[in-house]
């Protein structure tokens, strides 16, 4: 049985996880309502891919080797609640994550430098983030709306010089 949803892509509905490789993937699985995992494996180095309303989305893993995250990416992924992101991170761009509704824990890398405007706005359920030492900027509304935040880590070190308006 198969179904066709708004996205360039026929996607059965049986089809639950996705593993992705290739250093720069550009696949657009937008609104795949059947999805549940997404594995992006050793080989992919940017993710220039949209998983944006992916609404049954509930784990996402990354291979170290990811690099990049673009725009938007898993934004409205409502369901998402695993999130393993690579230790090699080094940009992840506005809007990533925003209303990924299920989140509770995110665990940034020490790679990171900056945290993109809006990067979790409206991620409701979000209690815990965890942000890694080089952060040296949190931007405008990185955590607006996220109405159940109560634990904000900042690991030994910390290098954090800016703090955006409205940031939590």
């Amino acid at each position: 049985d198969s179904a066709m949803y708004p996205s360039p892509y026929y996607i059965p509905k049986s089809l639950k996880t996705i593993i992705i490789n290739g250093e720069n993937m550009n696949i657009d699985l937008h609104n795949q309502i059947t999805i549940e995992k997404i594995v992006f494996n050793d080989s992919v180095k940017n993710i220039n891919s949209t998983m944006k309303g992916c609404s049954s989305l509930k784990t996402v893993e990354m291979a170290d080797s990811v690099e990049t995250i673009i725009n938007n990416a898993f934004a409205g992924c409502i369901s998402l609640e695993n999130l393993k992101l690579s230790n090699n991170l080094k940009t992840i761009g506005q809007y990533a994550f925003d209303s990924c509704k299920a989140l509770k824990k995110v665990v940034l890398p020490d790679s990171l430098t900056v945290m993109s405007p809006e990067l979790f706005r409206n991620c409701e359920s979000l209690e815990t983030v965890i942000i890694g030492k080089n952060i040296e900027e949190i931007q405008v509304n990185v955590f607006s709306g996220c109405k159940n935040l109560v634990s904000v880590q900042f690991k030994d070190e910390s290098k954090l010089k800016t703090l955006g308006s409205s940031s939590f």
